[in-house]
Formats: structure tokens, sequence, C-alpha cells
């Protein structure tokens, strides 16, 4: 609907409404006062009449349609609705049970006046309560318990936007507007069309992204949401709680607002521990049992129960679709590059919206030094390294220490031939986009192409001192990392840790130095260049499942 149809949309669902709940009123009234009851036939043509007008049907309606209310649902959830919008309609409440302490709606009331009363829709396995659309009070007996609409349901039936209490925090809405799957990658656009064509009627089965970058999954989810038709709504698996009748009520409450939102749920498990059992247990819980279309995001695959899931592994994006994402957000200014964003693209191993945020810093830099200082021609290649070398900057103050690092080859004194043997490590770090990409070699075999340095030595030879030049000399970040913060005595948390570093270093930028590794932890090592520090002289070549690795000696 255009603006102007959104507004006479509003304002005549909420004459629809005031008119249907003004139908309860007079139903009471005639049980009230019989004699100045308002004919009902009225009513219902008013009614009639505002809903032709309505560019959308009412919003009762569709709420009664989608969850197949009955007449007398309908009519109890008129009845809270009246006790909203009508002034003193309580004590027409009280006036109608004969008791002036019950002034509020009631099953009571309802069984008085509704001639379609049913004792069943008043069950809290009915659709009223399941549904939570309303909300009751304990009284005296069933029959005297207060009713009340459910906010969230309230607003809903206003045509009003609104978040359920009991959701804020947990479930982040997404615009569906947000991300259109024709901004995504060619691999990411392809992931989010299989999902949308994968659909049997009106759900959509359980769908399970596999991969290390959630934005990028987000991304995705977004944009088959959006191929679907709906909207996107986001919770994190660390809220589900391990308590089964929370949980319970807490998953109708998440399937009542995507119901109501008419979105898809993507439940993201990437940052709790599917080893844990009760967290696992409750993930497991909460997707056997949702009813509506459910994305499920994770790092590694969650095991199937009862309930199959489509799982999908979501790459990371290749370097042909990191140059072009580079190339359009760079648009003519690639061109000062003169070839070096082959390098760029070589070493940061970035998602789509970290390239459109590192370029967009790096330009906003570049024109204010240029505005600032006419005479500035600060170099683009070197700003949007230093941009994507400090944006892709992991989180690790408690497993490595960052290094800054100033150190230059006069200030390491080594012999000719340890000097030789540095200097080509660090020719071979930047010549990787040469080798790897024009060369193809990286076509051949994915795997092994991180380049692994061990240093060998008594300590004061000058390990330490050589990382921090290499670094330096290729410009990428030095961490430190010690074998004793990334151990610990508690099952699974030392893969946990380990686990952080290596996905820390598929995004590039980074020179780690490992402080007294043990040797058989260096074997399949997978970063781009990693300084081992051997706490005893080695002189030997050791193999890998992955690679040569070279102790070189000091």
């Amino acid at each position: 609907m255009n603006g102007t149809a959104n507004n006479d949309w509003h304002e005549l669902n909420y004459s629809y409404l005031v008119n249907a709940a003004q139908q309860v009123h007079q139903l009471l009234e005639r049980h009230a006062a019989p004699a100045e009851a308002q004919s009902e036939t009225a009513t219902e043509s008013i009614l009639a009449a505002i809903a032709a007008t309505m560019p959308a049907p009412p919003a009762l309606e569709q709420l009664v349609a989608i969850f197949e209310l009955s007449l007398f649902e309908r009519d109890i959830l008129l009845l809270c609705v009246a006790m909203e919008l009508i002034p003193n309609f309580k004590l027409l409440c009280a006036k109608v049970q004969g008791n002036p302490e019950l002034n509020y709606p009631t099953f009571g009331l309802a069984k008085t006046v509704f001639p379609s009363f049913n004792w069943g829709a008043t069950k809290a396995t009915a659709t009223l309560l399941s549904w939570q659309l309303i909300e009751i009070k304990q009284g005296a007996t069933r029959l005297e318990s207060s009713l009340e609409i459910n906010q969230r349901v309230f607003y809903y039936l206003l045509g009003e936007s609104c978040v359920d209490a009991q959701l804020l925090g947990i479930i982040n809405p997404l615009p569906l507007e947000s991300t259109h799957h024709k901004l995504l990658p060619p691999s990411h656009q392809k992931i989010a069309l299989d999902i949308s064509s994968n659909r049997s009627g009106d759900i959509v089965p359980v769908v399970q992204l596999c991969g290390a970058d959630l934005v990028d999954k987000r991304n995705i989810a977004a944009a088959a949401s959006s191929l679907m038709g709906y909207s996107l709504d986001l919770i994190s698996a660390i809220h589900l709680p391990s308590e089964p009748n929370q949980l319970y009520h807490l998953r109708r409450c998440i399937e009542r607002e995507a119901i109501l939102n008419n979105s898809i749920v993507l439940l993201e498990c990437d940052e709790v521990s599917l080893k844990e059992p009760a967290r696992e247990q409750a993930i497991s819980l909460f997707i056997e049992g949702i009813g509506i279309n459910l994305i499920v995001s994770s790092r590694d695959r969650i095991p199937q129960k009862q309930r199959p899931l489509f799982t999908i592994d979501v790459p990371k994006l290749t370097k042909a679709e990191q140059r072009a994402i580079w190339q359009d957000v760079l648009g003519s200014a690639a061109e000062e590059l003169n070839g070096q964003l082959e390098t760029l693209v070589s070493q940061f191993n970035l998602s789509m919206p970290a390239i459109m945020t590192a370029g967009a810093i790096a330009s906003n830099k570049i024109n204010q030094d240029r505005s600032s200082s006419p005479t500035n021609t600060n170099n683009l290649a070197q700003t949007l390294w230093n941009t994507c070398r400090s944006n892709a900057r992991p989180r690790l103050d408690d497993l490595a220490t960052r290094i800054e690092s100033k150190v230059t080859w006069d200030d390491l004194i080594l012999v000719a031939e340890q000097s030789k043997i540095l200097q080509q490590i660090a020719v071979h770090v930047k010549e990787r986009a040469n080798v790897y990409e024009d060369w193809g070699f990286a076509g051949k075999n994915y795997r092994g192409l991180g380049i692994n340095a061990l240093f060998a030595g008594s300590s004061g030879t000058g390990k330490t001192l050589a990382a921090e030049v290499l670094a330096n000399e290729l410009k990428l970040d030095l961490y430190r990392i010690d074998l004793s913060s990334v151990v610990s005595k508690y099952i699974g948390e030392t893969e946990k840790n380990l686990r952080r570093i290596f996905d820390a270093a598929e995004t590039g930028g980074r020179f780690y130095y490992l402080m007294k590794l043990m040797l058989y932890l260096a074997r399949g090592l997978k970063l781009k260049i990693v300084g081992i520090d051997m706490p005893t002289k080695k002189s030997a070549i050791c193999y890998s499942e992955w690679k040569l690795i070279k102790v070189w000696q000091f």
C-alpha cells in the first residue's frame, strides 16, 4: 500500500474495530436493559460498509483468519477489546454479572451473553490461550477469572507496530527491504535462491546455514526471506531457557510474533557451545517444536534428530567475488591502486559488509586529508591496507597480546644465512598473490596456502625480534600467543580457544607468534604466517598434513 492508502486503512481499521467492539457492547446492554438496546442489524451493516471501502482487510478479520478463530472466540476477543476502547465498559460488565466486584470480562459473562459459548474454547490448549491472544487472571472460579487482551495482539488489531514485551531484547526484527538478494555476491545469491525454492506450500523446511561468518549468513537469510515475501526476525540461542515449560511459552511467543510480522525466524547458534547438554537440548526442542518458517545459523552442523534439516555450507567469498566488490565500492578510484588490489584481496579475506565499510572509511579519510591539505597525496593503497588491517583485528585480548612493531632490518643483527632466510620469508608473503592467483596454484589446492616459520633457539637469540621485523616489513599486526593462556583444564575450552585464534587468522592481516608451542600443535596450521618459538634448538625438517615447515635455528 502507498502512503495515502496506508493512512486510509489505519483510519478505517480503527473505525471497524471500534464498531465491532460496540456490537459486543450493545449485546451486553440488551441483557442489562432490553428495552433500551439498539438494533444489532444496524451495526452489522456499518461494519460491512467500512470493510468494503478498505484497501486491505481489517486487522481483526486478518487475525481471525490467521488463527482460524471461531465465532465464539472472536466474540471473546472483542469482549476484551471493548474493555480497552469503550469508556465505563467495566460498569456494564458488573451490571450484567450482577456483582460490582466482577467489573471485567470473564468466561461467566461470555456464557451469559454469547449463544455460541463453548467450554472447549476456554481450555489452556485452545487457540485463545495457547497462542496467548488473551491472558487469564486467576479468580475464585474459572468463570470468574479476569480476561485481558494481550498487549501485542491489541496493538496489532489497532494496526500499530509493537514488539511483544516478553520478547524485548530477545527478538530483533530486520526490515524486509534491508537486504536484497541481488546485492549479494553470486555464491551467496545462489544459496538464497536455493532456500527460497526449497519450500513446500507455505512452510519452508528448517534450513541450517553452517559457516564461520555470521554476517554473511544473516544477509543470506534476509535475502531468502525477501524472495519469499517475508521479513526476518533474529533471535540468539543464548536466550533459549533450558526449562521445558519456559521454553514452550517462549517458543509460542516467538511463533505468534513471526505470524503477526509475516516473518521468518533466524535462530543464531554461533555464540553458544553445542557441547553443553542443556543448551544442545534446548536448541533441539526449539527446532523440533517450531511450527513456523525457521532458519538456523551455526558454525558446525547441529545433529539431526526427528526433524530433518536442510543443511547448506556457507563458504567464504572467493577472491574473484571480493575483487569485484572492491572494484564496485572503489569505482574509478580502483585505478589508483596500480594492481595492488590483488595484494589486498590476497591478504585480507573479508566479507562484503567489511569490504564496503573499509572502502567507505578509507575514502572518507582521503577526502578529509585532501580537503585539509590539497597538496597531500595520500596513497589510496596504503590507506586501504591500514583500514583493513585495523578493521580485521580480532577480539583476542584474553588469548593474545598485540605488539606494536617498529623495528626494522637494521635492528636485527644476524649472520648472512639467517638474514637471507628471513628476507625470503618476507618475499614469499609479498608474492603470494602472484603465485596463488595469477599462476593458479590456489586453484589446484586450497589447503596449506599459509606460510609457517618455526624458529628455534635459546632465549635472547633474536626469535621474537625477528618476528617483529617481519611484521613491520609486511605491515601486518603482530600477536603474541602464550600457550598457557590457550590451554584450559575445562573440557573443550582448549579447542575452543585454538579455534578462535584460527578463525581470526582467516581474515588475514595478522602475524601470529606462538610462544613455547609444542611441535605437534604446529602441524596443520592454516595461518597466513606464523612464527613458532621453540624452547630448544632444533635442526630438522618437519612434515605435516598440510605443508612443509622448516625449522630456522637461531
